[in-house]
Parts: C-alpha cells; structure tokens; sequence
C-alpha cells in the first residue's frame, strides 16, 4: 500500500485549506504550479494568490529535496526531516530607500513568532519604468515543517491574509 510522503500530506492539507479561502470568497487564487524535478528529484508546489481584488498577491511555495524522499523511502530516522516552506509578497512601492524599511517593519510585525529569514528584491522591466518598483517580499522559514505542523496551516493563513491586507493599506 502506497503510504504518502510529508511532502505529500503537507500539500494537500495546505491546499485544500487555501482552495477553502478562495470558495469561502477569501482568496482568490490566480496561479498554481506542481513541480518534479527528475534530476534532482525534489519537488515544488505553489500557490498564488491575492485577497478579492487585491493588488497585492503572495506565493506560497512548499519544496522538499532529495534527501527527505530518499529518507522517508528507507524508513531512515524521520523526526527531524521536513519540508521547506517560503512566501514571497509581490507589491509596487515608488520610495524604495522608505518603503522596503516600513515593509520589513510590517513583516516583522506579522511574522515575528516564525522567526523567518526576509529579502526584499526590488525590480522593474527596462524601458517601462513608471516610476514604481515591483517589491519582491521573500520570508523563509528557517526550520523544516512537517506533519505535526498541520494544525498551524490555519493560522500560517491568517498570518498571510493579514499581511496582504496591511501590504494593500499601507502600500
């Protein structure tokens, strides 16, 4: 009998609990991306989207690597493997030396308790610059996450929802 991986139970829990979001008219989902990569063998699964008509939107991304797979097949020792789980908010900002501070002001506001890692890329498509920064917000959590984090995935929304509305208010 084919027992699921953490990866695999992980996305559908967070799946269904964001796809939930979106029918409940919370979210509105606008991308979704599930990737193997066979020569690595790690895998990727994605979600973007945005609260209804936003401006703002979020990608949530989980990846698990090789070694997780290859562990979890073995029956190696899986209390300490997990999956990676990253969030990236896209948001147009026009002040950049003020903006990204108050930005990482706000992040570290809603997401202080995950203790992430947070970069900030600043782009724009050379020849259309309007006058606005497309702001890549990326929070990484610093610890692998896994089945006994599945009663956490309702508040990791929350988190998520609250940002996008703060992002959208403030930016």
């Amino acid at each position: 009998m084919f027992d699921p991986t953490i990866y695999e139970n992980l996305k559908v829990v967070i799946e269904g609990a964001v796809y939930e979001l979106d029918l409940n008219g919370n979210l509105s989902v606008i991308d979704r991306v599930d990737n193997i990569d066979l020569a690595k063998m790690s895998r990727d699964f994605s979600l973007t989207f945005t609260k209804r008509d936003g401006t703002v939107s979020a990608k949530l991304t989980l990846s698990a690597n090789t070694q997780t797979l290859s562990a979890e097949i073995l029956d190696a020792d899986t209390a300490n493997l997990g999956c990676q789980l990253k969030i990236t908010f896209y948001v147009n900002v026009q002040h950049p030396e003020t903006d990204c501070e108050a930005i990482l002001f706000l992040i570290n506001k809603h997401w202080r308790k995950y203790r992430p890692s947070v970069t900030q890329h600043l782009s724009y498509i050379y020849g259309e610059y309007n006058g606005e920064f497309q702001d890549a917000i990326n929070i990484s959590l610093n610890e692998s996450i896994n089945e006994s984090h599945i009663s956490e995935v309702k508040e990791f929304l929350a988190s998520i929802i609250d940002t996008l509305t703060s992002l959208e208010h403030d930016f």
